[in-house]
């Protein structure tokens, strides 16, 4: 059963790529979400490796990373690209600045729309910009440089930020460090941008899970974390008066019978905060799980994107729909989801954008 949504929701879809093959840069097409249909791809803005996208919290503007190591010469440094979105839904280039660190892979716009967050890959790093009024990127007002490494020699030898997002009460800055194992967490200071110290500096996950992505449920008092190395699921209680973190249970992404390599890449929580789906890169699938109030988690399903390598996906606005966005097959398979268990289904045709890594919804303006 597919919930109600309200009829003629129309949406812009961005799609952020690689562009080492037949991608040339962020494409785009109009989701409508109650049909669960696409219309037509096209190209919205030209620029090299958006590998993740973040959408204004006033729709009117898009940011991406530019994910290489010598951004314009600098080394050991990518690109943060700030666009302003036109009624069409293309892409206007406001500017590009460095972020100081290789591979930036991550990015989160703050929800008064002041500052954006951005955590470097190969840089083991995190920072902040200030944006002005008009959607510009300003001042980097906030660096830190990690440390560390994990068990794993070939992918931990050194710290690796995979994602950073501001808790929901906007005082700390959490970052996954797949290279340390790591939730590492910082406190930000809204008024001028800094970040800070914090005791306990971090959340310890299993030696060599390699945490990826994370993503609160609505409320904020739980997270989950992807960990790309051990291919499973953490549920963690977050206390947001102590910033703290609290591992309460952790469940494999993968059938039993599966034994062929796999890492995992993005969590998404649905809207209604009941079901929690993670991506698994190998088995080149999507896992569902129930979750209730405490955190314990139980995986019902693990459904197969269509096409290989999902890195990224993402629940439309309605919470009727997944998108997963199948990288190495260069498609976009939709799912319909079930309101009553959060189970999926094939729905419609794919979706051709090469090599696609990111899926952002905005509303049409």
């Amino acid at each position: 059963m597919v919930a109600e949504t309200a009829s003629g929701a129309m949406f812009d879809v961005y799609i952020g790529t690689y562009t080492g093959g037949e991608s040339r840069g962020i494409y785009r097409f109009i989701w409508d979400a109650e049909k669960g249909t696409a219309g037509d791809v096209s190209l919205a803005a030209e620029c090299v490796n958006p590998s993740f996208l973040a959408i204004h919290p006033t729709g009117e503007a898009l940011y991406a990373v530019l994910e290489t190591g010598d951004w314009q010469g600098i080394e050991n440094s990518g690109g943060l690209a700030a666009f302003r979105r036109q009624k069409e839904g293309d892409l206007d280039a406001i500017h590009v600045l460095p972020t100081y660190g290789g591979a930036p892979c991550h990015l989160e716009i703050h929800p008064q729309g002041n500052y954006v967050f951005f955590a470097n890959y190969s840089g083991g790093s995190i920072g902040v910009y200030s944006l002005t009024s008009d959607w510009a990127l300003s001042r980097l007002t906030g660096f830190v440089q990690h440390s560390g490494s994990g068990i794993n020699r070939q992918r931990q030898e050194a710290p690796h930020g995979h994602s950073i997002h501001l808790s929901p009460d906007g005082k700390f800055l959490l970052s996954a460090d797949l290279g340390t194992d790591m939730i590492r967490v910082h406190s930000f200071d809204g008024a001028t941008g800094l970040i800070g110290e914090h005791h306990p500096s971090h959340a310890p996950l299993t030696p060599g899970a390699g945490p990826r992505h994370f993503a609160f449920r609505s409320g904020g008092r739980m997270a989950f974390v992807i960990n790309e190395l051990s291919s499973e699921l953490t549920s963690m209680k977050y206390y947001p008066a102590r910033g703290e973190l609290e591992v309460i249970d952790q469940v494999s992404t993968l059938p039993s019978d599966y034994s062929g390599g796999n890492s995992t890449a993005e969590v998404v929580v649905h809207p209604n905060g009941r079901f929690v789906y993670g991506s698994n890169r190998g088995h080149d699938s999507i896992a569902v799980f129930h979750t209730g109030d405490e955190g314990k988690l139980k995986r019902i399903q693990v459904q197969k994107t269509g096409g290989r390598t999902p890195r990224n996906f993402a629940v439309d606005p309605s919470g009727n729909f997944l998108l997963a966005a199948n990288q190495n097959s260069g498609n976009i398979h939709c799912f319909a989801i079930d309101a009553n268990d959060g189970t999926l289904s094939p729905h419609g045709q794919p979706i051709l954008v090469p090599s696609p890594v990111c899926i952002r919804f905005a509303p049409k303006i």
